[in-house]
């Protein structure tokens, strides 16, 4: 799967993981998110969750990452405006 590909399927992701990518293309290998990450194209929250690095965060982009990575999940306001 080419990255444009990729970026347009799931366009609608603020977070997205190993699994959303392949419900898009079943055959997809993570060496590829490596590949992506190092050319700056995505960048890696925590294990298996990724962001796009066009992404502009602001603090509902964090609420919505917080929760999809940890659910229920609470942010400190402090916290999220200080990233």
């Amino acid at each position: 799967m080419q990255y444009l590909k990729l970026k347009e399927s799931l366009k609608d992701f603020t977070v997205f993981s190993l699994a959303d990518i392949r419900r898009v293309d079943s055959s997809f290998h993570r060496r590829r998110l490596n590949e992506w990450q190092e050319k700056r194209y995505i960048k890696k929250l925590i294990k298996g969750y990724y962001i796009f690095s066009d992404l502009e965060l602001n603090e509902n982009v964090l609420f919505e990452i917080a929760n999809r990575i940890y659910a229920p999940s609470y942010v400190s306001l402090e916290i999220a405006l200080s990233y």
